[in-house]
């Protein structure tokens, strides 16, 4: 009898999450911090210039290095971040240089590779809505962010 005690509570724990799992066919579900590919919207409350190049205007963290690359302008741009929070809200910073490309461009497109690398080095909370992230500082938004699709992710059909 004792033997069937641990495997009736292994049956019901795969049961509970394979129950719990996959949202259904057109659920809403929260877009990632990490992994999305976010487009700047503004920083330090001006709206983003249109970026030059097929992959500007992207913001990307990466959990898994801990870096993260971003091309909002003219040049391309890396470095490390450090995140605690539990995906909504939290902290982040961006401690270490940032290394970018040096690449000479239309200069409102350079003032605003400028004024991102500023408003990121003063960043130090996030909050992430809906599809929009925003990296805020000392209270105050300083640069924010939408996903692709604008809102929301639409998880992709599960059969049940």
């Amino acid at each position: 009898m004792k033997r069937w005690i641990p495997l009736n509570v292994f049956a019901v724990a795969v049961l509970a999450c394979g129950c719990a799992g996959t949202p259904r066919e057109g659920a809403d579900v929260p877009v990632p911090i990490e992994g999305t590919i976010w487009r700047l919207v503004s920083v330090e409350g001006s709206s983003a210039a249109p970026p030059m190049g097929d992959r500007a205007g992207e913001f990307r963290l990466d959990a898994g290095a801990g870096r993260f690359s971003a091309m909002v302008g003219v040049n391309r741009m890396a470095g490390s971040y450090r995140r605690v929070g539990d995906g909504r809200r939290g902290t982040i910073r961006f401690p270490d240089r940032i290394v970018s490309t040096m690449m000479a461009g239309p200069p409102e497109l350079m003032e605003q590779d400028r004024a991102f690398i500023a408003a990121l080095t003063s960043v130090d909370s996030y909050a992430l809505v809906g599809g929009e992230l925003t990296l805020s500082g000392g209270n105050a938004p300083r640069l924010v962010f939408r996903s692709p699709d604008e809102r929301r992710v639409t998880h992709p059909r599960v059969r049940s």
